[in-house]
């Protein structure tokens, strides 16, 4: 059985309402840009909390921004990160205050 790298990226597929992977090459220096525009979002926010230079998290979901800031998810209209839309149509947000 071959292994198979993580997808880096998603995209909507409006036909069918679903969320699909893609493969294609992410360049490094889009990731990194995304991730400081991420985390100076977050480091504004009032439910930001630091407990370290390494380990900062959201108190409103509990999510380690080290690590979330860095996945790469699909945009809404209006650029909002979302994981999931669900049969009505309803998108969760990955930022619950959609911030980013």
């Amino acid at each position: 059985m071959e292994a198979r790298k993580p997808p880096t990226g998603f995209i909507v597929d409006q036909s069918t309402n679903t969320i699909k992977p893609i493969f294609d090459p992410f360049p490094q220096e889009d990731i990194d840009q995304l991730v400081n525009e991420r985390l100076n979002i977050c480091k504004k926010c009032d439910n930001y909390l630091e407990e370290n230079p390494t380990r900062s998290i959201c108190k409103l979901c509990g999510c380690s921004l080290i690590f979330k800031v860095r996945l790469v998810y699909p945009f809404d209209q209006d650029g909002k990160a979302f994981n999931l839309i669900y049969p009505e149509g309803k998108r969760s947000y990955i930022c619950r205050l959609k911030k980013w």
